[in-house]
């Protein structure tokens, strides 16, 4: 079988989950896979020398091979490539100047990439590029006698990390690379401006995963939840709104604070609990604890594309789901609750409440198990390997 080579834009360990990584566990049953971790800089090194974290300090440092492998539960083995430590550039806004560190930084991890797909013999591997298509173009001569498929999940414009050189980037990237793979339909059409070879793969769910943790669980007041990192992308004025509206029930928020200053609305309301980060393995159970469900992301550029995958993990556990107007999700509007207005999002969730019975249940389940990460992944198959 031909081997996938990925050029990852996240890192392998992580406590939070990523669709990269689903996809690649599943495509490892029968095809080799080498995975390119992220690229930490040298201030990422330094700033956590000292620190007890999942940062490969040792690999990336060269003290230890930078090559290794991952055995995954249920599926196959992934070869994981820890890259030297490269320049910190993010902050420079000179384009000039911001090209020629890169073209440096590419420098730097390239020789350690071409000597490891050498090693593993993965020179006619297909290659996937996950949302990274900064250090695609950095690393282009380490893939030029490749098949490249740009894998889009969000809108890079929109990205706070790419503010600077992302959009501009991504735009020469698509020059490089034979087909397009966007998570949503609005995704596609913004992104069929620049390639004529753009598929759709939506995001999934592990539906068994979370499924098998379907258990009754009565609270003794409403507990109403959200998963997923605490950024720039929630709407912290709505939540305080709707949880000050709702005093009688409990809002727990799971998920890594990324911008401390951001949360300032919620942190002195009483029935709002931050949980932080819990480990992926944990989430089934603690969203199996949650009444209602929620999505409260801000109307913006980057979430206008967004197909979340939390959306799934609720409904594999029959979870009423209530959610801002973000953007298009079609296909679940008959099993969700979409509201405008923090008055209207107050209205939803007392309305998920009342309005969950067996059969509602029933009709989430069957929609999460028609979405799994399985059949995404036979689709996504078909595309980069043909």
């Amino acid at each position: 079988m031909r081997p996938l080579i990925c050029l990852g834009f996240t890192a392998w360990k992580s406590n939070y989950a990523k669709s990269t990584i689903q996809i690649l566990s599943r495509v490892s049953r029968t095809h080799p896979v080498l995975y390119i971790d992220y690229q930490y800089t040298i201030k990422d090194v330094f700033l956590n020398l000292f620190k007890k974290n999942p940062i490969e300090k040792g690999r990336i440092l060269g003290y230890k091979s930078r090559l290794r492998t991952e055995y995954l539960e249920g599926y196959g083995h992934i070869n994981v490539l820890s890259l030297p430590p490269v320049l910190p550039i993010n902050w420079v806004s000179n384009t000039g100047l911001f090209d020629l560190l890169l073209k440096l930084n590419g420098f730097i991890i390239s020789k350690t990439i071409k000597r490891s797909i050498k090693k593993l013999s993965f020179q006619d591997g297909v290659v996937v590029n996950a949302y990274n298509p900064i250090y695609g173009i950095a690393l282009a001569s380490c893939f030029k006698n490749n098949s490249v498929t740009y894998y889009c999940y969000d809108e890079i414009s929109g990205s706070p990390w790419a503010e600077k050189h992302g959009a501009r980037l991504e735009k020469r990237f698509f020059t490089l690379v034979d087909k397009v793979i966007t998570t949503s339909e609005s995704l596609k059409e913004a992104k069929s401006k620049y390639h004529t070879k753009v598929f759709t793969v939506k995001n999934g769910v592990d539906f068994r995963f979370f499924n098998d943790h379907l258990k009754d669980h009565i609270n003794e007041s409403p507990v109403v939840g959200y998963v997923g990192s605490l950024d720039e992308r929630i709407d912290y004025q709505l939540l305080k709104e709707v949880a000050e509206a709702l005093p009688e029930m409990n809002f727990v928020l799971i998920g890594r604070v990324v911008f401390p200053d951001m949360i300032a609305p919620i942190n002195s309301v009483r029935n709002i609990r931050l949980m932080g980060p819990i480990a992926y393995d944990s989430l089934p159970v603690e969203v199996n604890k949650f009444d209602v469900c929620l999505i409260p992301f801000l109307k913006t550029k980057f979430t206008a594309n967004i197909y979340p995958l939390k959306i799934n993990e609720y409904l594999a556990l029959g979870k009423p789901v209530v959610r801002t107007n973000f953007s298009t999700l079609k296909e679940f509007e008959s099993l969700i609750f979409t509201a405008d207005t923090s008055n209207d999002f107050v209205q939803c969730v007392k309305k998920a409440l009342k309005e969950n019975d067996k059969d509602l249940k029933k009709k989430r389940i069957k929609m999460a198990s028609e979405n799994s990460w399985d059949k995404r992944v036979e689709l996504f198959n078909q595309i980069i390997f043909n």
